[in-house]
């Protein structure tokens, strides 16, 4: 019998299972057994693997901006661009959305997971092309190492994962190294983020205003209005890092409105006195 339909149906069923049907790079599923499998062989070896988590920057904005189909092809090229600067033992998947992990086994030194994650970067110096325009896009890539950043699945994306969001926090377009540190601060920082919420339904929180001042005449122009936080262990928090706790816990549409509302409260308040 001719079974070549029931083979491509079969092939079919693979790649369905196991790659991404836009980019066709491994998926999560294959990239975690691949891992799994990676990590059995080499627990007896002197040998480390790593992890490359890699989020794409404002990459929301350029598909809001241009369309999905030009996010798409934006996609299709950053995959392409990430297998042609590794190794071709190396494994590159598409975990969802713009993230990206890339697979590092057998490497001889830590420091060169860093060397093969800051070539990966500069390949993005090159405009990405669509159909109608020249796309420029940047990377935040978080870096785990076997076995000293965890020995299991699970553990090492969870770190990368952690790496890489510091590296956003500090600027993007940057290469970070998963450390306990990083570990700790991240456990900090969403407490401190569940605190804020109640802070401020509980009115603890304020505002102050910094006076713009015009320099031909050294006359009152305005002022801007601060977020400000006298927290009971930890003492005042800055405006800016109150900034970054609301963007990262989905609070920052209500704390703008509550601060333009404040504001408006006490200008009102202000002019009746005057």
């Amino acid at each position: 019998n001719d079974i070549t339909t029931h083979k491509a149906a079969q092939q079919q069923i693979q790649e369905l299972a196991y790659y991404d049907p836009l980019t066709h790079l491994a998926n999560r599923r294959l990239f975690d057994e691949t891992l799994h499998d990676i990590l059995c062989e080499c627990s007896d070896e002197k040998h480390f693997s790593a992890l490359l988590f890699i989020d794409l920057d404002r990459f929301k904005e350029l598909n809001d901006t241009y369309g999905h189909d030009a996010g798409d092809m934006l996609l299709i090229q950053v995959a392409s661009r990430l297998k042609e600067g590794i190794r071709e033992s190396d494994l590159v998947a598409r975990l969802g959305g713009d993230e990206f992990i890339v697979l590092l086994p057998g490497l001889k030194h830590p420091e060169d997971a860093q060397k093969i994650a800051e070539k990966l970067l500069n390949s993005f110096n090159e405009p990405f092309l669509t159909d109608e325009s020249e796309l420029f896009i940047s990377a935040s890539v978080g870096i785990s190492i076997y076995p000293d950043d965890g020995d299991d699945v699970a553990t090492l994306i969870k770190n990368a994962d952690i790496a890489m969001y510091h590296s956003k926090l500090k600027g993007r377009n940057r290469v970070e190294r998963y450390s306990h540190d990083l570990n700790s601060q991240t456990s900090a920082r969403i407490l401190l983020g569940q605190e804020l919420r109640r802070a401020l339904e509980r009115g603890q929180v304020s505002l102050l205003y910094q006076p713009k001042v015009r320099l031909r005449d050294h006359t009152l122009a305005g002022a801007e209005a601060l977020l400000h936080w006298n927290h009971p262990l930890l003492g005042g928090i800055s405006h800016e890092r109150l900034i970054h706790l609301a963007e990262e816990n989905g609070m920052i549409i209500q704390i703008g409105d509550w601060m333009l509302e404040r504001a408006c409260q006490q200008d009102r308040k202000s002019t009746r006195l005057n």
